[in-house]
């Protein structure tokens, strides 16, 4: 019927005004992660300074290997929930955001699981579904 046809129709009610800014700070995070994931282990690997203990090696890398897993970890937590651009589906919203690797996932939802107040403390969320 019409009226259904009607309410198919896809309606795009947000997008976000930091989405340029967020995916490219995303994909700097990994390529750092790449990098300080990839090159502790090659330093240690092809000829490096003699004067350097293999402890104080493995110590630096260690130290990078860390310092790259936990600022790409703490951006994605930070990150995760928010909304690249949500649009409305008949009686659904439709939700996108994106993942870990850059990619971006929808999330479906209906109005009514809709909460203002979120349980979470995390930056970006002003409501829950």
């Amino acid at each position: 019927t019409a009226a259904t046809k009607e309410d198919d129709t896809v309606v795009k009610i947000y997008e976000g005004p930091l989405n340029a800014a967020v995916k490219r700070i995303r994909l700097v995070s990994l390529t750092t992660l790449a990098t300080s994931l990839m090159l502790p282990p090659m330093a240690l690997i092809f000829k490096s300074s003699a004067t350097v203990s293999l402890m104080g090696k493995v110590a630096v890398g260690g130290t990078a290997m860390v310092a790259g897993v936990g600022s790409t970890a703490a951006l994605h937590f930070c990150t995760l929930p928010f909304v690249f651009e949500m649009s409305r589906e008949g009686d659904r919203i439709v939700a996108t955001r994106m993942d870990i690797l850059a990619r971006r996932v929808t999330h479906e939802f209906r109005e009514a699981d809709v909460k203002r107040e979120p349980t979470t403390l995390r930056p970006f969320v002003t409501f829950e579904a």
